[in-house]
């Protein structure tokens, strides 16, 4: 189905039973809602699954501008009051985890929890990975778009990535237009170096695959540390995206999150 926004059409999806907890999913870069396509199953039983495309992902609106977290936020706000929808629990994956930790801060009262997978706390300094996406760019500028592109690739299939995952990423991968991937990375990176200026006051369970990067759940740990209100959990036999690598425990862990913010 799509949603006239301010800013385009926004593609989504609803599963699940009405009148009752609203659980909206926001996927990693490049990526689109087929990355939760292991969730649906297992929750639609019993909550309300919203599932969408962000702005340049997947069937949404090209901005035809840098990746801008505000216009993802309002978008998806203005797409829950077209569903009458007033208030959900967020589960974001990779970078659909900084963009859900920005939407809770934007809009805090529209928020009832979040379940963060693969990400990193948003505010804290994040210049290190910032630098990251901006070689990205460098690398996407430089070099032919059909060496970029094979380049890429062949770092994914390095990845600790769920093969099925890095199949749907190939795919969509290959047939982006160059514009499109500087766009997401060159605002990405200039997203996370923003950041937030300050802590979220939800309930958050944060976590992260056993073979996640090593300093992601360094991060993890410190934030669960800091913040009470943060639960941390690491997900067995998993990497990066964990929903997609062992859906098995990762369902289970977020079941035993939703449970108590139904």
């Amino acid at each position: 189905m799509y949603f006239k926004s301010s800013y385009g059409d926004i593609y989504y999806e609803i599963h699940g039973k009405n009148n009752t907890t609203v659980v909206a999913f926001l996927h990693g870069i490049l990526l689109n809602h087929q990355m939760f396509k292991k969730q649906i199953d297992a929750f639609k039983d019993e909550y309300k699954l919203l599932l969408w495309d962000m702005p340049e992902h997947g069937q949404s609106v090209k901005l035809q501008k840098d990746f801008d977290f505000a216009i993802v936020a309002d978008c998806f706000i203005e797409l829950l009051n077209e569903l009458e929808i007033q208030e959900v629990i967020l589960v974001g994956v990779s970078m659909g985890g900084w963009v859900s930790q920005f939407i809770a801060h934007r809009y805090p009262e529209r928020v009832k929890a979040l379940a963060i997978e693969g990400s990193t706390p948003l505010h804290v300094d994040l210049k290190k990975i910032a630098f990251i996406f901006r070689i990205y760019c460098i690398m996407f500028k430089l070099l032919p778009w059909g060496i970029a592109k094979k380049i890429m690739v062949k770092m994914t299939e390095k990845m600790e990535l769920d093969p099925d995952l890095k199949e749907i990423f190939k795919d969509i991968f290959f047939r982006l237009e160059k514009k499109t991937v500087l766009h997401l990375f060159r605002g990405v990176g200039q997203e996370i170096a923003k950041g937030i200026e300050e802590e979220l006051p939800h309930p958050i369970r944060m976590t992260h695959g056993e073979k996640e990067l090593k300093f992601f759940k360094r991060m993890g740990r410190t934030w669960q540390k800091e913040n009470p209100r943060l639960d941390y959990r690491e997900i067995p036999g998993a990497g990066h995206g964990a929903n997609t690598f062992n859906p098995g425990e990762y369902n289970k862990d977020l079941q035993s999150f939703l449970v108590c913010w139904k």
